[in-house]
């Protein structure tokens, strides 16, 4: 659906016709496929998550050793950005019109570890097969993060397995996927899956992709916390709706 239309058939009013629809901003299904079967147009909008990086959204000094923790806005970060929302991080300057130097070493912070944590992805150094993909959208195309290419089934073929193999064992940590959004959001139950001489083990099972999701499979762990190295794993598409699409898969340590 093109930007007029959205402006066209967005709220504008909070009137009795609004009031009385079925669907409401706070109601906690507001996509699932029971819902929306009967509608006629789909109009999908991005969900932002909105926090400050300090206690409050103005500053003040005698909150200067308040900013929040790293782990803290990390987990805001990965749970938000990657769980199909934007982020935006209210950063208050001071009467000088400045940043705070403890805000600014924060921000330096989670820069780095984003370097770290999400800078190499070792789908480079992975072979990937897919038995369901669709002619001239090979899995192939997930190598890359944009929206000229990607990869998807035949229409009806509603789940796949991609399998993925390294060339040596990683510690793996997160799994990133991104649906191509431009074909709407699809993907309603997936599951990642390491393999081992064969055998599978489920290590996280997710519902909604949308255009950006970190399945954080630290998340899973057993009661002795032994870390497991992997040098192959599955991401099986459970369903969707049509066919699944993907543009970008990213594996990292």
């Amino acid at each position: 659906m093109c930007a007029d239309q959205i402006q066209e058939n967005s709220q504008k009013q909070d009137d009795t016709q609004f009031r009385e629809r079925i669907v409401r901003a706070s109601d906690q299904d507001l996509g699932s496929y029971e819902l929306i079967k009967d509608e006629k147009e789909l109009i999908w909008y991005p969900a932002e998550v909105n926090t400050s990086i300090r206690p409050g959204w103005f500053y003040h000094e005698e909150e200067d050793d308040q900013v929040k923790s790293l782990e803290t806005l990390i987990s805001i970060y990965e749970h938000s950005v990657g769980g199909n929302a934007t982020f935006l991080l209210n950063i208050p300057p001071t009467k000088e019109g400045l940043f705070h130097e403890n805000d600014v070493k924060r921000l330096h912070e989670i820069g780095e570890y984003k370097k770290k944590c999400y800078g190499k992805n070792l789908l480079e150094k992975a072979s990937l097969f897919c038995e369901e993909q669709k002619k001239g959208f090979e899995i192939e195309n997930v190598r890359n993060d944009d929206y000229d290419s990607y990869f998807t089934t035949s229409d009806g073929q509603r789940n796949c397995r991609i399998h993925i193999k390294f060339d040596k064992e990683y510690d793996i940590h997160r799994v990133v996927l991104k649906e191509n959004i431009k074909k709407s959001q699809r993907i309603e139950a997936f599951r990642i899956l390491t393999v081992h001489d064969g055998s599978e083990k489920c290590v996280f099972e997710g519902t909604v992709v949308g255009y950006k999701k970190i399945a954080l499979l630290d998340q899973i762990q057993t009661k002795e916390l032994v870390k497991e190295l992997v040098k192959e794993l599955v991401i099986e598409i459970i369903d969707s709706r049509v066919a699944p699409t993907l543009s970008y898969i990213g594996i990292f340590e």
